[in-house]
């Protein structure tokens, strides 16, 4: 994302990003204390390695992405790195900063000069790098390993695994839904996305993830490491896909296999949890009706909305889709 791209919302999506980006990792070391005071040491050590990881990862991205080493150099660039990079909150940080700028642009229109420019081109793709590293190194695994402790544990599901579930999952949803490089659904990045892209890929997402994301951790309950097995087959026909629609952009059979292979993969793994031994909680069933319910409904929405609904950078009008 470039400064150019800022839209008369932009405002809007980096505050309620930023929010979500403090709130995820406050409520996931909350659960991680209880984790602690109730003798889940595992689940604890567990999660606490992934609330450090990013803290490692995001002071080199910002030395990379932000960092000048030409002009800063010394004490005061190191304490600039740790301050705003060695902490669980520099996505949200990065996106209050983001907030800020875009206000002042709104505010000022084009009246910006280059130097300014350019270093808000520089926060805006530190913005996109640290929350898509933020989404796969912290907000997934620990939903993943949240949804798994409640299927497993014996004691009551306290408030604050009640809020840090659904909170990591927003935070989800809503990074695969503003940030380009993190095009989850459509396996390719939409050219200067419009509102009603934005409304459609997020309610997209929203179904995509819930089901695939429960599925995952329901099949993991019931068959521990085996879902190492399933999560390589679906890396690896994730990448496939890829690169099939990248080569055919207008072509919608790759898109349809996909879609097909989503609802079957969800499927077996759900259902393969049902019929299992550990499938005996109340909430089994409903849990299996709601992914299968989830799956359907986002395959058809999926292929049905390709029909008219312009994905892409090469997206194509109505008139070639009829003859596609």
């Amino acid at each position: 994302m470039k400064v150019e791209d800022l839209k008369w919302y932009s405002p809007f999506v980096f505050l309620l990003g930023a929010i979500l980006n403090f709130a995820d990792p406050i409520t996931d070391i909350l659960t991680l204390v209880e984790f602690y005071r109730t003798d889940n040491k595992i689940w604890f050590g567990v999660g606490l390695a992934f609330v450090i990881l990013p803290c490692l990862l995001f002071p080199a991205l910002y030395c990379v992405v932000r960092i000048n080493l030409d002009e800063e150099r010394g004490p005061l660039c190191g304490t600039k790195v740790i301050l705003c990079g060695f902490h669980p909150f520099s996505a949200a940080v990065a996106r209050i900063e983001g907030f800020i700028f875009s206000v002042k642009k709104c505010w000022r229109g084009d009246e910006i000069d280059s130097d300014s420019t350019e270093k808000a081109d520089s926060l805006l793709q530190y913005i996109r790098l640290a929350v898509i590293l933020e989404l796969f190194c912290e907000s997934l695994p620990q939903f993943v390993i949240q949804l798994y402790v409640i299927n497993c544990q014996e004691e009551r599901v306290t408030i604050i695994q009640m809020i840090s579930l659904p909170v990591s999952f927003l935070a989800l949803v809503w990074t695969a839904t503003t940030e380009s490089g993190c095009d989850i659904i459509i396996l390719e990045h939409i050219s200067d996305p419009s509102v009603k892209h934005r409304l459609v890929l997020l309610f997209l997402n929203l179904l995509y993830l819930s089901s695939r994301l429960v599925a995952i951790a329901c099949f993991t309950v019931g068959y521990k490491w085996w879902v190492i097995a399933v999560l390589l087959f679906l890396v690896i026909e994730r990448v496939i896909f890829s690169f099939k629609c990248a080569k055919k952009p207008k072509s919608l059979l790759w898109r349809l296999a996909s879609a097909v292979l989503f609802l079957l993969t969800n499927l077996f793994m759900i259902l393969m949890y049902y019929f299992s031994e550990q499938a005996k909680n109340w909430y089994s069933l409903p849990v299996t009706v709601c992914v299968c319910v989830f799956s359907v409904v986002h395959v058809i929405m999926d292929v049905a909305l390709r029909k008219w609904f312009p994905w892409g950078n090469n997206a194509v009008n109505p008139a070639e889709n009829e003859n596609n």
